[in-house]
């Protein structure tokens, strides 16, 4: 079981990719269950958290052959790396806990039938059912990292959604409308190139130290060293 929060970071990211799903499998004994929860609702499921559930469904199932859920204001998920060993109706469920003499502390047996009604089930099945064009979260691709960022928005209203496609296309816009803008023109064209020069640094630094907490897992214990590594690479390029 992992307990831990959404993939609200680059470094919580981690624990809901391929990569990771991939080491949980190989670790776990044939027929072991592997689990996790994430937010969910009672009721309405919004496009943006269906879409960060979508995102995490698609991904599990890309690694574990059987997955299956626990609907509810957190959802828990359940995956199991041989088929035949998850059940998904409250009545299996109750009736391994009896046969197999589990003594429950906080989970009653009324309980689990009111989570795991047919409605409540086939409505969640239905709205994270993955789609053709549902991405896979990696390690290098931390597309549940944006669902989720995108989610924790909407808290503060719904204004338009500004797909990164979209951001990289006026960036490029912008770019060549200064470089035409500065023609020949010496000061202009210095100008922006400092600029772009500039820009490009700071752009290249931050893929730097995502990219970091992307393999390690963390990155402030060894934040001093990448920048100082950083910035020698950029006195060593001015030099020359």
């Amino acid at each position: 079981t992992v307990s831990l929060p959404d993939p609200q970071t680059a470094q919580l990211n981690r624990f809901y990719t391929v990569e990771f799903f991939r080491e949980v499998a190989c670790r776990l004994r044939p027929g072991g269950i592997f689990s996790f929860h994430l937010t969910g609702a009672e009721n309405y499921i919004s496009p943006e958290l269906a879409a960060l559930l979508r995102c995490i469904d698609e991904t599990l199932r890309a690694v574990f052959p059987e997955v299956t859920f626990l609907p509810g204001d957190t959802v828990h998920f359940f995956a199991s790396n041989r088929p035949g060993q998850l059940v998904t109706s409250a009545d299996g469920f109750l009736r391994r806990l009896r046969a197999r003499g589990i003594q429950t502390t906080y989970v009653r047996e009324y309980y689990i039938p009111f989570r795991m009604t047919p409605d409540r089930m086939n409505s969640l099945a239905a709205e994270i059912r993955p789609r053709p064009d549902t991405p896979l979260n990696r390690d290098f691709a931390p597309i549940a990292y944006y669902f989720d960022a995108v989610l924790w928005s909407t808290r503060f209203g719904r204004g338009p959604r500004i797909e990164p496609l979209t951001v990289a296309t006026s960036l490029g816009a912008i770019v060549i409308a200064l470089m035409l803008a500065a023609g020949r023109r010496p000061k202009r064209a210095a100008a922006f190139a400092a600029g772009a020069m500039g820009f490009t640094m700071i752009g290249l630094e931050i893929l730097l130290l995502l990219g970091f907490q992307a393999m390690h897992g963390y990155v402030y214990h060894q934040l001093a060293i990448l920048i100082s590594m950083f910035m020698a690479g950029m006195a060593a390029g001015s030099w020359l």
